[in-house]
C-alpha cells in the first residue's frame, strides 16, 4: 500500500522536497534580521523596492553560481550583524553594495569560510544563484519560459543537488562534533573503567 512508500522514501526525493520548501520558506530581511518575508523572492523584491538595491541584477551581472550565492548571502548577513547598530539604512546598503560594484569580483566569493551558514535555516542562501532565475540576464520577467529551457532546468537541478550535498556535509560534520562531545563527556564520567594503565594489571594468568 502507500504506507510502504512513505516508510522507504528515496533520499533524492527528500532532498528535492527540501529544496522546493526552501524556495517558499520564510526569509529574513536584508537589513533587519528580526523581520521576515514570505519567501526569498519576496525578500529580494522588498530590498529593491525599499532599499533601492537590485540583488537579482547584481547576481546576474556577476554570474553567481550556487556557491557564489551562499558566500555572498553569508557575507551580507555578517556585515549587517556587525554594522547594523552604527549605520543608517542608506549607509549600510552602500557598504553592502560596494564590493559587488567594484571592478573585480569580491575576494570573499572565493572564501570557503562563507559557505558556513551565518544565520540558521537561511533560505536566502541559494536564492542568488543565476540558476534560480527563470529569465536570463537581459530577460523580461513576464516572458514565458521557452521550450529550450529544459537544459537550463537540468543544470538548475544539478546546482540544487550540489547545494544539498554541501548542506548535508555541514550537517554531518556538526553531528560528528556533537557525537564526539557526548563521547568525551561519557568518558569523563567514568575515567577508571576507561584507563588503559589500571593498577590491577593483566598478569593474572601466570600459571
Amino acid at each position: 500500500g502507500s504506507d510502504d512508500d512513505e516508510i522507504q522514501q528515496p533520499k533524492d526525493e527528500e532532498w528535492d522536497d527540501w529544496v522546493d520548501e526552501e524556495c517558499m520558506a520564510p526569509t529574513k530581511d536584508i537589513l533587519f534580521h528580526d523581520k521576515e518575508h514570505a519567501s526569498p523572492e519576496a525578500c529580494i523584491n522588498y530590498c529593491l523596492k525599499e532599499y533601492g538595491w537590485d540583488i537579482r541584477r547584481m547576481s546576474q551581472q556577476l554570474s553567481f553560481d550556487i556557491y557564489d550565492s551562499i558566500r555572498a548571502v553569508n557575507w551580507i548577513r555578517r556585515e549587517v550583524s556587525q554594522h547594523r547598530a552604527s549605520l543608517s539604512d542608506a549607509d549600510l546598503i552602500k557598504r553592502l553594495r560596494a564590493p559587488f560594484e567594484a571592478a573585480s569580483r569580491p575576494e570573499f566569493l572565493k572564501d570557503d569560510e562563507y559557505l558556513q551558514p551565518y544565520l540558521a535555516e537561511d533560505s536566502l542562501l541559494p536564492a542568488l544563484s543565476c540558476e534560480s532565475w527563470n529569465d536570463g540576464p537581459e530577460g523580461d520577467e513576464s516572458a514565458p519560459a521557452e521550450p529550450s529551457s529544459s537544459a537550463a532546468a537540468g543544470s538548475e537541478v544539478e546546482q540544487l543537488r550540489a547545494e544539498v550535498r554541501l548542506l548535508r556535509q555541514q550537517l554531518e560534520s556538526q553531528e560528528s562534533l556533537i557525537e564526539a562531545a557526548k563521547a568525551s563527556i561519557l568518558d569523563g564520567q567514568d575515567p577508571a573503567s576507561r584507563s588503559p594503565g589500571s593498577e590491577s594489571g593483566s598478569g593474572d594468568e601466570s600459571g
